[in-house]
C-alpha cells in the first residue's frame, strides 16, 4: 500500500478553514538553538579592581595599619603651623589654659546658709592663655595648611630628628589605608 492510498485521520488541523498553522522552519529553529548556545558559551570572567578608602580613622604608618581611634601609638597634637614642608608641616605646639574666678556668693551663704540664698559661689570663666610648648615636625600631613594656621589632630611620635640646626621629634600622621576591592563580572561577546 502506498502513502498516497492509506486513508488520512480526521483532525483539527485537516479540518482548520486556513489550513494547517504555521510552524517554523526547522533551518530557523536550529540556527537559533546554536545562536543561544554559542552566545552562553562565549561568556567571558572580567575581574574589576576597585579601590576604595578605608574610614579616615585607620591609617598605615610605615606599612603597619593602625587604628587612630584605639591605638595608643597616636598622640593628639594641637598648634600653629609654622612651616609647610613638601611631605608635611613644622608645628609649634600650644596648649589653651583657660583661667577661672571664684564669684562672690551673697551674704547667707558665706556663713552657711543656703536655705534662703542664691546659692554657693561658682567658678565663671575670665580667659584663655595660649602657652607655647615644643616644635614638632608632623610628615604626611593631609590637605593643605598654611603658614600660622591652627592644625590639630593625632599622630604617632616617630624619633627625634635634626631639622636647621634644631632637634625636633618627628611624628607621622599617617596615610590613608586603600583597599582592593574585586568584582567579577560576566561579558557576553
Amino acid at each position: 500500500m502506498l502513502k498516497s492510498d492509506r486513508p488520512q485521520k480526521k483532525t483539527e488541523q485537516n479540518n482548520h478553514p486556513a489550513g494547517p498553522p504555521a510552524r517554523p522552519p526547522m533551518k530557523i529553529a536550529t540556527i537559533s538553538l546554536l545562536l543561544i548556545s554559542a552566545g552562553a558559551m562565549c561568556a567571558v570572567d572580567v575581574v574589576t579592581t576597585n579601590w576604595l578608602t578605608a574610614h579616615p580613622s585607620f591609617r598605615e604608618v610605615n606599612g603597619q595599619l593602625y587604628n587612630v581611634d584605639r591605638s595608643i601609638k597616636f598622640l593628639p597634637f594641637s598648634g600653629r603651623c609654622l612651616e609647610v614642608l613638601t611631605n608635611g608641616i613644622v608645628l609649634r605646639e600650644i596648649t589653651i589654659k583657660t583661667n577661672y574666678a571664684r564669684s562672690r556668693g551673697d551674704r547667707l551663704s558665706r556663713y552657711g546658709n543656703f536655705l534662703g540664698s542664691s546659692g554657693p559661689a561658682s567658678l565663671i570663666k575670665t580667659g584663655e592663655e595660649e602657652i607655647e610648648g615644643d616644635k614638632i615636625i608632623i610628615i604626611n600631613y593631609p590637605g593643605s595648611p598654611t603658614t600660622d594656621s591652627h592644625e590639630d589632630g593625632m599622630a604617632m611620635r616617630i624619633k627625634r630628628i635634626q631639622h636647621r640646626g634644631e632637634t625636633l621629634w618627628l611624628y607621622d600622621y599617617g596615610l590613608p589605608h586603600i583597599v582592593p576591592v574585586l568584582v567579577t563580572n560576566k561579558v557576553a561577546l
